[in-house]
């Protein structure tokens, strides 16, 4: 696959978190740059449930600054806190490892100088 490559940079330069091989429809063949962003409990018990069912759920690759520990809560030092309101919302600590955070806000920065 040609554009391997530039896939695989965009997944680190936008902070994706997941796992490869849960979705079988995935064609990436190297590992995402950061772990999956653990399941809430009720989807964790979803999971559980639709993989007795021999479904295949998997951890959606997020774009996210964050830093979580083994029971997937945020670091105190990571950007993104697990708050609420990450879908469909702004993030007020730019969390959110989109275009404009990972992006456009650090080049104008640059030319702001």
């Amino acid at each position: 696959m040609e554009f391997a490559p530039w896939y695989d940079e965009a997944e680190a330069l936008f902070h994706v978190h997941g796992r490869r091989g849960e979705d079988p429809l995935d064609p990436g063949s190297t590992a995402y740059p950061f772990v999956p962003v653990r399941h809430e409990p009720k989807v964790q018990e979803l999971s559980d449930k639709l993989t007795q069912l021999r479904l295949h759920p998997f951890h959606l690759p997020l774009g996210i600054l964050l830093d979580q520990k083994e029971d997937g809560f945020a670091t105190p030092t990571s950007v993104c806190m697990r708050c609420s309101y990450f879908d469909g919302f702004p993030c007020l600590l730019n969390g959110k490892a989109d275009a404009q955070v990972m992006c456009v806000d650090p080049m104008l920065r640059i030319t702001r100088m």
